[in-house]
């Protein structure tokens, strides 16, 4: 199983944003549907809820340094 850690602007409720954060969850899964998916956020409940993946909240260093450990591959997604 691959642990693949996303990391962007999620969790803010910007529709671009969330949209490209669905579009990446929905293709990981088609492609590699064995992986855990974790995202950090803003917003982490609403993450965990809306997509059905792991988050972690993305201005935590701790959890940051955790989930990068545990991680496979980290995608960096989204944003200008």
């Amino acid at each position: 199983m691959y642990n693949i850690l996303i990391s962007g602007y999620y969790g803010f409720d910007n529709i671009g944003d969330e949209s490209i954060l669905r579009t990446l969850v929905t293709s990981l899964r088609e492609r590699i549907p064995d992986c855990s998916l974790t995202v950090l956020s803003h917003d982490p409940a609403a993450t965990r809820e809306k997509y059905g993946v792991e988050a972690v909240e993305r201005m935590s260093p701790l959890a940051i340094a955790r989930a990068v450990r545990r991680c496979d591959m980290l995608i960096s997604g989204g944003g200008s």
